[in-house]
């Protein structure tokens, strides 16, 4: 699973959708899993 920073989601959300096609991604926020997003 691939993780990245929520301001790092939020600044590249387009290459965040295209990562979760492949894989599911962890967003954190200060240390601490916060949202995982998955493709359907």
């Amino acid at each position: 699973m691939k993780t990245v920073s929520a301001s790092e989601a939020r600044q590249r959300f387009a290459a965040l959708i295209d990562a979760a096609a492949r894989e599911p991604v962890v967003i954190f926020r200060q240390k601490r899993d916060v949202a995982v997003v998955l493709s359907i």
